[in-house]
């Protein structure tokens, strides 16, 4: 009788840990999995960057985080706000000439959202000066991976985890920077 209990018992522990094994391997994301989310992410951000550059608000209001918004302007209208600094760039004479993304980090599953972040690089004349700004871009989906979210860290670094309590600290924040060049729009 005891040999039968001790054979029950080792065969559920071993059981118990092929299953916790396999579940454990299940919630890390595969390299599949990283290279559709990390398309979907770019073709998103693509979208965000075209819609910054064309000054196509409705998209604009799609793709950017919504608390990045609200925390700029007590402004109900959204689409108001992004106008605003709209012309608050025309008056300083800022003009973009492209925004990029590259360096996507890796995708972390955190309460319930797919965060990660993407190096974004934009080049704009400022008058008679061409510049080129680098930030970390966080990204963001609450459905899986089937729409992504940005936030731009520009002017935040990583005071934008006080600003963002929903963030994981596992993403790489670095302090953005503005470098002037030299080109033509």
């Amino acid at each position: 009788m005891n040999r039968l209990i001790y054979v029950f018992f080792i065969t559920t522990g071993i059981l118990s840990l092929i299953l916790f094994n396999s579940l454990a391997v299940k919630a890390q994301m595969t390299p599949d999995a990283q290279n559709i989310y990390a398309d979907s992410i770019l073709t998103q951000a693509k979208r965000f960057a075209n819609a910054i550059i064309e000054k196509d608000y409705d998209m604009q209001i799609k793709t950017i985080y919504p608390r990045s918004i609200d925390m700029v302007s007590e402004v109900k209208n959204n689409i108001e706000v992004l106008k605003k600094e709209d012309k608050r760039r025309e008056l300083d004479g800022t003009k973009y000439k492209s925004i990029n993304f590259k360096r996507l980090s890796k995708i972390i599953d955190f309460n319930g959202e797919l965060q990660c972040t993407i190096l974004k690089d934009v080049e704009f004349s400022n008058r008679k000066k061409f510049e080129t700004s680098l930030s970390t871009v966080i990204c963001i989906s609450k459905d899986m991976g089937k729409t992504w979210f940005f936030i731009d860290t520009l002017d935040k670094g990583q005071k934008i985890f006080n600003d963002f309590q929903n963030l994981s600290k596992k993403l790489t924040i670095t302090e953005g920077i503005t470098i002037e060049t030299t080109g033509k729009l």
